[in-house]
């Protein structure tokens, strides 16, 4: 169970995972904690804050945070690792590229863009918008 132990105690209607919802419309004007260090923990807040949440806050049992970690390289020969480059988004020239420069291609491509007569393929926090409103706020209660 993705639940960690020491919560799994708690009734159903108070402890969730991430991959258990949808929407999380259901939580808007509530105090909601996160418990996790990865992206999907830290993507499941934003969203939390973004969707009008009360008051969002992550703990994370770690002592660091994992955002688009860099997972283990498959076991590839060269010619193949050449070819489609190992990347915390996923192996390929395009996504070694969206690693390596997020900002540039940010700034390339308009959301609803067509380039190269494909439609642009959103990412998966472009729904975040620009900022979290001013409700999402560091553990310690202040702004960073």
């Amino acid at each position: 169970m993705e639940v960690p132990g020491p919560l799994r105690v708690l009734p159903r209607r108070y402890v969730t995972h991430s991959s258990h919802h949808g929407a999380l419309d259901r939580f808007a004007g509530r105090d909601v904690t996160v418990v996790g260090a990865g992206q999907a923990a830290l993507e499941t807040a934003a969203l939390l804050a973004e969707g009008g949440a009360a008051a969002v806050r992550i703990v994370a049992r770690g002592n660091r945070l994992n955002w688009n970690t860099l997972s283990p390289a498959p076991d590839h020969d060269l010619w193949p690792a050449l070819r489609a480059p190992h990347t915390g988004l996923g192996c390929g020239w395009e996504n070694k590229l969206y690693a390596d420069t997020p900002g540039v291609f940010r700034r390339l491509v308009a959301p609803g863009a067509v380039r190269g007569g494909r439609g642009r393929t959103p990412g998966a926090a472009d729904h975040l918008g620009d900022g979290d409103g001013g409700r999402a706020a560091p553990a310690g209660g202040g702004r960073s």
